[in-house]
C-alpha cells in the first residue's frame, strides 16, 4: 500500500469513526435542546424558544437520515471524502443552530438563564470534542459557531460580570481547541 492509498484508508476510518458516533450525539442534542427550552421558558420569547427547537430538531433530522444513508450505503475508501463533506456541511449546520441560541435566546434580564445558557453552549462544545475530532473541520465548523458568537456577546455586553464570564468562556474554548488538536494528531499518527 503506497502513501496515497493509506492516507486514503485513514480518512475513510475517520470519516467512519464520525458515522458511528453521531447518533449518540443526537440523542444529547435533542434532550439538551428540550431542557435548554424548558429552563429558559419563563426568561426567552416563547415564540423564539419553539422557533429555534424546531430548528434543532428538523437539523437533527436531517443529519441523521444522513447516517443511516451512511450505514445502509456502506462507502467505499474512494467515497470517503464525498461523505465527510455531507457531515461537515450537517455538523455546521447543527453549530449554527446552537449559536443563534447564544444570540437570539440570551435572556435580557436573568443572570441565572444567561449562566445556564453559557453552560450547556460550553457543554455542546464539550461534547463535540469527542464526537467530532476524528476529522478536525468537522470539529470546528461545530464549535466555532456555538461558542464563539455567546463568547463575543459575554464581552459586548458592557456588564462586568458577564464580562467575567466571557474570561473562563474564552480559555475554555481555547483549551477545547488544543485538546481536539491533540486527539485529532493521536488518531491521525
Amino acid at each position: 500500500m503506497d502513501a496515497h492509498e493509506r492516507t486514503q484508508q485513514v480518512e475513510a476510518e475517520l470519516v467512519k469513526l464520525l458515522y458511528e458516533q453521531a447518533p449518540v450525539s443526537f440523542v444529547a442534542t435533542i434532550l439538551n435542546a428540550g431542557l435548554m427550552v424548558f429552563v429558559l421558558w419563563q426568561s426567552v420569547d416563547h415564540a423564539l424558544l419553539v422557533t429555534w427547537l424546531l430548528l434543532v430538531g428538523v437539523i437533527t433530522l436531517c443529519r441523521f437520515i444522513l447516517v443511516r444513508r451512511y450505514q445502509d450505503t456502506v462507502p467505499t475508501v474512494n467515497q470517503a471524502r464525498q461523505w465527510r463533506t455531507f457531515f461537515i456541511i450537517g455538523t455546521g449546520a447543527a453549530g449554527i443552530a446552537w449559536g443563534t441560541a447564544g444570540v437570539l435566546l440570551f435572556p435580557p434580564n436573568s443572570l441565572a438563564s444567561q449562566v445556564f445558557l453559557v453552560f450547556m453552549l460550553g457543554g455542546m462544545a464539550a461534547g463535540g470534542l469527542m464526537v467530532l475530532s476524528s476529522v478536525r473541520a468537522a470539529f470546528l465548523v461545530f464549535f466555532l459557531p456555538t461558542l464563539l458568537p455567546v463568547i463575543i456577546r459575554l464581552f459586548f455586553e458592557g456588564d462586568v460580570i458577564l464580562t467575567a464570564m466571557g474570561m473562563p468562556s474564552l480559555a475554555f474554548a481555547v483549551v477545547l481547541l488544543m485538546t481536539a488538536r491533540r486527539i485529532h494528531a493521536s488518531m491521525t499518527d
